[in-house]
Order: C-alpha cells, then sequence, then structure tokens
C-alpha cells in the first residue's frame, strides 16, 4: 500500500526545493472555537451590520473595537511548519486542555487605546497579576 520507505534526512529540502509555493513559517495557535465558526456567511453579515445607516451614524470617537487573546500558561507554543509561500503565518488548532490567561484590548475608531484587561484563572488574586503603580487607573 504506497512507499514505505523512510524518508531520506535531507528530504524537505528537496521538497520545498521541488515545490517554490511552499515555505517554511511559524505556525500560530487559533482556539478551536474560532476555526470551527468562521465562515465566509458570518463575516459578509457583520460587514452588512456595520454598513447600516443607524451604525454609521455612531460617532468615530464613540465605536471602539474589543479584542481577546489568550496566552496558554506556561508554554510557547509557536512552531515551524510548511505552508503556502504567499502566506505570513499558518494557524494551528489548540486543544483546550491548559489553564488560559486573556487579554482583552479595547481601541477607538479614533486610535484611542484603553488599558488592556488581562484576566487570569486562579481561586485567589495574587499581588503579582498588578501593577505596582496604580495611579494609571485613577479616573
Amino acid at each position: 500500500m504506497g512507499d514505505t520507505q523512510p524518508l531520506g534526512k535531507r528530504w524537505v529540502d528537496g521538497f520545498k526545493r521541488k515545490n517554490p509555493s511552499i515555505k517554511v513559517q511559524r505556525s500560530r495557535s487559533i482556539d478551536s472555537r474560532r476555526v470551527n465558526r468562521a465562515s465566509t456567511e458570518v463575516i459578509r453579515d457583520w460587514f452588512k451590520y456595520l454598513a447600516m445607516p443607524r451604525i454609521q451614524a455612531i460617532k468615530p470617537a464613540n465605536r471602539y473595537n474589543i479584542d481577546e487573546t489568550s496566552i496558554l500558561e506556561g508554554k510557547g507554543d509557536n512552531r515551524l511548519v510548511l505552508g503556502r509561500a504567499e502566506t505570513k503565518s499558518v494557524r494551528k488548532k489548540q486543544p483546550r486542555s491548559r489553564a488560559w490567561v486573556s487579554i482583552i484590548e479595547c481601541i477607538s475608531a479614533e486610535g484611542k487605546a484603553l488599558h488592556p484587561l488581562v484576566i487570569y484563572k486562579g481561586k485567589t488574586v495574587q499581588q503579582q497579576w498588578f501593577p505596582l503603580d496604580l495611579d494609571l487607573y485613577k479616573g
């Protein structure tokens, strides 16, 4: 059933030479929920929503975008993989079996950024989670 001979030590180099449309690049993890729920229809509907007159009437100073990213505790997970030469990185589905630290950022359409919110999983609050100088957060 097919070729069962082991690959040689330089096989990947030869494969890359014969296939210039493929290059080595860093993979970046993406939550499996984002991969599974994203679709052309969902994205198209979102842009239709943004084009609605009642949404367009909102001043840029009052429009904010919020985004969340997560860091897997205790694990650097970017790896080298083979992917299409014209892309910057390859996404890799991430298992959901470890504790995450979530970071939320919020930026207005005018470019004003709020301080990020960092969310840790834990049963108690730890002093190391907070900056020493809390003056940044005074209203």
